[in-house]
């Protein structure tokens, strides 16, 4: 303040020595006020702030915290495009009960068994994602490129969304490793079928018919549920997660039909009878593999069974055999 008083004193006495002709009063008052401008801003710079001068710290986002892993969570695999859906751990019924006159002896006995916690991929594998495994030069092409009854199955980009077929165990492991996963082992591919009450088929308890192709008989609500040998008259594949209505308790599709599925496990026929509770990987050696689900070619409800289990040497294959992979969770 006192420097503005000093500048208004030298305007006064500049304006009252100086004559009208050689005075321009207002370009002085204009440098008065630059003047008076670049000190008040070197006063406020160097002044201690004020209370409302303090700024107001600028607090950063809260992050948002991804929802809890549990049923009906999914997520895409980067590699290959499949979706995933995820199985939590804990323990479920594996295998089938005594009684029952469709099961068979290496089904038994029913056990409970405790799973850590999964991912697996919700359909089968299509033709167009085993060609990009394929191309990288990562896995063999199938056996053959025709299906059951279509000339030009696999390469034919109308068949792009169905499942790969003619594929032995090798491959189907080999695809899974290219992925970045694995194949489930017989314990996962049957929790996540089943879920955790042994359940007989993905969709629950309520039976499929045991109609013959032959018959033609109304199948309908079987046929919404599952692609087997009494609801079409082609006998052969169809388009990979189509039939909804056949989910499993976490998401699954096509569990029962439309392509048998490669598992991890060696064959053992007794191997129920000992297996581990906790996370058993089949046993350490063998001469079958294991198939899970049924296919399309598949006329008994027996075959579509989620405890149902099929050996094979892993070197064979035909039409109706496919894959699906797995994931740990980390």
């Amino acid at each position: 303040m006192k420097f503005i008083q000093i500048v208004i004193l030298i305007l006064l006495i500049t304006s009252c020595s100086a004559t009208p002709d050689s005075v321009d009063l207002q370009s002085t008052v204009d440098a008065a006020v630059q003047a008076t401008s670049v000190m008040l801003t070197s006063e406020a710079q160097s002044a201690p702030p004020t209370s409302t001068q303090v700024p107001t710290p600028i607090s950063s986002p809260t992050p948002t915290s991804l929802p809890p892993l549990g049923i009906g969570s999914q997520r895409i695999s980067a590699s290959d495009g499949m979706t995933q859906v995820f199985v939590p751990e804990g323990s479920f019924l594996m295998g089938s009960p005594d009684g029952d006159p469709d099961v068979f002896a290496h089904e038994r006995p029913q056990h409970s068994v405790w799973l850590g916690s999964y991912w697996i991929d919700q359909t089968e594998v299509t033709n167009a994602m085993f060609a990009r495994c394929v191309a990288e030069g990562a896995c063999s092409p199938p056996r053959s490129t025709a299906a059951n009854t279509y000339g030009v199955y696999y390469g034919n980009p109308v068949f792009d969304p169905y499942p790969v077929i003619w594929v032995d165990w090798s491959q189907a492991q080999s695809y899974c490793q290219w992925a970045g996963r694995r194949l489930p082992t017989e314990a996962e591919w049957e929790k996540a079928a089943r879920g955790t009450g042994g359940q007989y088929y993905p969709w629950g308890d309520e039976p499929v018919s045991t109609a013959m192709l032959a018959d033609f008989q109304d199948v309908s609500s079987s046929c919404a549920r599952v692609h087997y040998g009494a609801c079409e008259p082609y006998r052969d594949t169809t388009l990979v997660g189509e039939r909804s209505a056949g989910a499993s308790p976490y998401g699954a599709l096509d569990m029962a039909g439309n392509v048998w599925e490669w598992v991890a496990d060696w064959y053992d026929a007794d191997y129920y009878q000992s297996s581990p509770n906790s996370d058993p990987k089949g046993p350490g050696q063998g001469t079958q593999r294991v198939l899970r689900g049924g296919s399309f070619a598949a006329n008994f409800s027996r075959d579509l069974r989620s405890a149902h289990r099929y050996p094979m040497a892993p070197d064979q294959t035909i039409f109706g055999f496919g894959i699906r992979c797995a994931e740990t969770h980390e």
